[in-house]
């Protein structure tokens, strides 16, 4: 009787991965991940400037359509219109009811109602709205800047011709908005009150 060959058992080799395979498998998806988010964030602010950009805008239409609908300041009509004040290093816009019709923005004052304001003293409380802009986003730079870098634009009634304090007659004003990152963006007001991201 003849016994069966005899069979070498050959030792199994592994099929999986190796140690340093994975930690370039690894090292691989940690870079593509770092991209993403880095990408992200940076889409994150530049969206944030463009919003902020979009604010200003609806901020002058506001003043434009509150002007134009003759809208109530502290229950009482605006005589001089709406406006809006923009100021460098500020991170918000104001927009504001022109009282006592000298075109400029009045933080406070004694006077009993925003009818009984005068172009001098007393005056009225003028602030209708604060508009604040996105996180990290402020007012650079205004164009042309007269001392502290302040431009009032108002609407004056009834028609809602736009103004501009102090002292710009029919040019263009330009509002930079700076984002934390240093990227920039202006918005472009003409004379006629009209707003538009540049």
């Amino acid at each position: 009787m003849q016994l069966p060959p005899t069979k070498i058992c050959k030792p199994k080799t592994s099929s999986g991965f190796t140690l340093i395979e994975i930690m370039i498998v690894v090292s691989i998806i940690t870079i593509i991940a770092g991209a993403f988010f880095l990408n992200l964030r940076e889409g994150e602010r530049n969206l944030a400037l463009q919003r902020s950009a979009q604010l200003v805008t609806q901020a002058v239409e506001e003043a434009r359509n509150s002007t134009l609908a003759n809208r109530l300041h502290a229950g009482t009509v605006s005589a001089g219109g709406y406006g809006v004040r923009f100021q460098d290093g500020l991170s918000s816009v104001i927009v504001f009811a022109d009282c006592n019709q000298d075109g400029r923005y009045n933080a406070s004052g004694g006077a009993p109602s925003c009818i009984g304001a005068a172009s001098g003293p007393p005056n009225f409380a003028e602030l209708y709205s604060i508009i604040e802009l996105e996180e990290g986003v402020t007012i650079s730079g205004i164009t042309p800047c007269d001392g502290p870098c302040v431009l009032d634009l108002k609407f004056s009634s009834p028609n809602a011709n736009a103004v501009f304090g102090p002292s710009l007659v029919g040019a263009d004003a330009f509002i930079t908005l700076q984002g934390s990152d240093g990227d920039q963006l202006s918005v472009v007001i003409n004379g006629l009150g009209i707003a538009r991201v540049q």
